[in-house]
């Protein structure tokens, strides 16, 4: 391996570091599988899940004004979701994982918010997989 390929290596690995700092969140990630539960209370069958990832996380909504008022005078605003993961630990995720907030260093109100992986993220060199997601509740 060449001192180039060392080097990126090493700042890459320190990229990925200082990025995965600032994951103050934690999530699990599940996706729907194996046969349906019965809720007793309900006395409906649910999808059973299996968890795909659990750790830190990073929520960032994106808001970007679409025009300045619509033809009923009110402020369009377009809004961009994007879950980002820790590169290598997140390798299971896929489009319509559902993920939830378990914990939050900095915004309680975000605790049992949930997501659906809407797209998928690969890039060399990445510091963070950062997932385009979609609201549940």
């Amino acid at each position: 391996m060449g001192a180039a390929a060392v080097s990126r290596a090493s700042v890459l690995a320190k990229g990925r570091a200082f990025t995965e700092a600032s994951m103050t969140d934690t999530c699990v990630i599940r996706r729907a599988g194996g046969s349906p539960v019965l809720n007793e209370e309900t006395g409906q069958y649910e999808p059973s899940f299996v968890d795909v990832y659990s750790g830190p996380c990073k929520v960032r909504f994106i808001t970007s004004t679409v025009s300045e008022q619509d033809y009923q005078s009110q402020t369009v605003v377009e809004q961009q979701v994007v879950l980002s993961l820790p590169v290598e630990e997140s390798t299971p995720v896929v489009v319509n994982d559902i993920a939830e907030i378990t914990t939050s260093q900095t915004n309680v109100s975000a605790i049992g918010k949930t997501f659906r992986i809407a797209g998928l993220f690969d890039q060399t060199y990445a510091t963070a997989r950062r997932f385009p997601v979609e609201v549940v509740s």
